[in-house]
């Protein structure tokens, strides 16, 4: 071996050339096989991380501003109704072709009674509280009656900015909220619902006292079409013009407009016992269940949700709902960390679940600033409270908090809402709607295979000509722009360890072309000296193998260190820094996607792999040669020319 080193040594040069060209090369090898397993690890991350998402909102045909005028004040408010010629179904959108992998729905979320749980901010918005009174009339003035309390069926006060309402307390009613000014004479009794709050003027702030809407319903069946009430006066923002059924659905959540019956009705003899005082009495206990009333959205994923899938929620005790349990219909649920801390519970405690009430087309978060007089009744077309048409107990898994605490930045999360597994719910809804509104981009969502955004909204755009009805948007969270870098990524660890192996096949070719090839006279003196094949084969193969040998795991550990330096990370991870985030509403303004964090390191098995498979390579090329020269005989190598 020893005679085999010293005649590699015996051209220098020539033999630290390639010697410095193979640990190149290793090291080539190395980093390109090294990239390529950390970024295969990247992509399979990003796609179990990253979930692609698509919202629809149906485009109204006809949007109007309509004035409210509070004739007590000297301000003016509007509010916004939307006109739709019909209320589009998600169906439409499953054409031949779909591959979701949560298809459309419009999602309702329900309300449920929950007398064990108290709910934990008012449902009438910041400094208002609501009434049900009968009061006397004293004088008539301009829309302004003047009144006096001679009973309280219902009260919510939980300000500090009211003197408490009594017996006796002679107020002020305006009629602003009602489409005709209600008439009154003086000495009967009247029951009306009423709501108190400041009004800020430039005369400063003043207690106000309005008529709110008195029991209606808002009942649909399950096709969606409002249902006809003998009992009660429906609020329906939908009306049949022509023969034409329209919608008309308010965009905005705080006056309730024209649809909804505002003002009082007579309390005469014996009225609590008649039809109208029995729904009047009902409509006071479905308001005394508001501080126990909770919104439940059952869902098929947390990322079908803005909120989940903008990541702007923090799960403070617990986990999420898994994938299986949502495939399978686990009774588990969320709860807010707020209505755990108020009523006492904990990941594992359990709570009784009823469902009561099923909204189609409206947020959840609409229910913490709007009364029952806005967008739906909790009276069904009878004029009584719904009753739960489905109850299982549910095991709290965890608690969640939304970083933003207004309503507007997480319409789709209310303050009290539980969120539980939607394949966890075996009844219908169909008696139990309580309002039905087209789809919008909170409550109508549906799932894509990661990358196939473009592919999908062509398709669709040709099968579904009623696409040209709604607003469709995605968000992948930058996933296919990410993606798009990683695999950029991934070709050039591909490329880096092919030129790693081109260039290690030809030197090591060139290597044993030099010292073994052009070695041939040394071969025949070395026969005629009286050595056999194999120490010939030993004498020139030795000292390649061991110099190959300590070069390639020089040229690994170089590599191993490059792959673990700074400065290459910070090289490969540029790559994936300014990327287009078309299809992003999360990463919008952002310069840089956050990928998912891995924890894939090299296998040692690499860094062993490489250098023996380059020794094995150069052994058995190595012994094809010197064989080949072994075949000839030594007398004709010795007087060969030019040999």
């Amino acid at each position: 071996m020893l005679k085999s080193l010293k005649q590699l040594l015996r051209t220098p040069v020539k033999a630290l050339l390639f010697l410095l060209l193979l640990a190149a090369s290793t090291v080539l090898l190395v980093l390109g096989a090294g990239l390529l397993i950390r970024t295969n690890a990247r992509i399979d991350a990003a796609e179990g991380e990253f979930k692609t998402v698509g919202t629809v909102t149906q485009k109204p045909i006809s949007e109007a501003t309509v004035p409210v005028t509070n004739t007590c004040s000297d301000y003016l408010n509007t509010y916004t109704v939307q006109t739709f010629k019909e209320i589009l179904s998600p169906d439409i959108l499953n054409f031949d072709g779909a591959k979701y992998k949560i298809a459309p729905r419009n999602r309702a979320y329900y309300l449920s009674v929950m007398p064990e749980l108290n709910n934990t901010n008012s449902r009438y918005g910041y400094r208002d509280e609501v009434y049900i009174l009968e009061f006397t009339p004293l004088a008539v003035n301009d829309g302004k009656t003047t009144v006096r309390v001679t009973n309280v069926l219902y009260k919510h006060e939980t300000t500090p900015y009211f003197p408490p309402m009594q017996v006796g307390n002679e107020i002020e009613i305006c009629a602003h909220f009602a489409e005709e000014k209600p008439t009154f004479e003086l000495g009967k009794t009247y029951i009306a619902t009423v709501v108190e709050n400041i009004v800020v003027s430039a005369q400063g702030e003043k207690t106000e006292y309005a008529f709110l809407s008195m029991p209606y319903t808002t009942q649909y069946s399950a096709d969606g079409m409002p249902m006809q009430s003998d009992a009660l006066a429906g609020a329906h923002a939908v009306y049949e013009e022509d023969g034409v059924w329209k919608s008309v659905v308010p965009a905005t959540y705080y006056y309730p407009g024209y649809h909804v019956p505002v003002g009082a009705e007579e309390v005469t003899d014996g009225f609590y016992d008649s039809p109208r005082g029995k729904i009047w009495l009902n409509w006071v206990a479905v308001n005394e269940q508001a501080e126990h009333l909770f919104p439940v959205l059952p869902v098929e994923d947390l990322e079908l949700l803005t909120t989940f899938h903008e990541q702007q929620v923090t799960i403070t005790n617990g986990r999420e709902i898994t994938e299986e349990e949502f495939e399978n219909g686990a009774r588990v649920c969320m709860l807010p960390q707020d209505l755990a801390q108020k009523n006492l519970l904990n990941v594992g405690d359990t709570v009784t679940v009823p469902l009561n009430m099923a909204l189609y087309g409206t947020p959840p978060s609409y229910s913490e600033w709007t009364t029952y007089c806005n967008v739906f009744s909790p009276l069904n077309a009878e004029g009584e409270p719904y009753a739960s048409f489905w109850q299982a107990e549910y095991e709290i898994v965890g608690l969640y908090k939304p970083m933003k605490d207004r309503i507007a930045e997480r319409p789709d999360i209310a303050s009290w809402m539980l969120i539980l597994p939607k394949n966890s719910i075996d009844a219908s809804d169909e008696d139990n709607i309580a309002y039905y509104g087209p789809m919008n981009s909170v409550t109508t969502s549906f799932m894509l295979p990661n990358g196939t955004i473009e592919s999908f909204d062509a398709a669709l755009r040709v099968a579904v000509p009623e696409t040209s009805e709604l607003t469709i948007t995605y968000d992948d969270n930058g996933y296919g722009d990410l993606m798009t870098s990683l695999n950029n990524a991934r070709m050039s660890a591909v490329l880096l360890f092919a030129g790693g192996l081109i260039a290690v096949v030809g030197i090591v070719v060139l290597l044993l072309y030099f010292f073994i090839v052009k070695q041939k006279k040394r071969t025949a003196i070395e026969r005629s000296l009286g050595m056999s094949k194999a120490q010939c084969r030993i004498s020139l193969m030795a000292g390649i193998l061991v110099l190959a040998l300590v070069v390639s795991v020089i040229g690994v550990g170089i590599g191993a260190v490059l792959l673990q330096s700074d400065v290459l990370t910070d090289t490969v991870q540029s790559e994936t820094e300014e990327i287009d985030t078309t299809f992003s509403i999360w990463a919008k303004g952002q310069t840089e996607v956050t990928e998912p964090e891995t924890d894939a390191t090299v296998p040692v098995a690499v860094y062993v792999f490489i250098p023996v498979c380059l020794l094995v390579f150069i052994f058995l090329l190595s012994l094809v040669l010197v064989n080949r020269n072994l075949k000839t005989e030594p007398i004709l190598l010795l007087s060969g020319k030019g040999e």
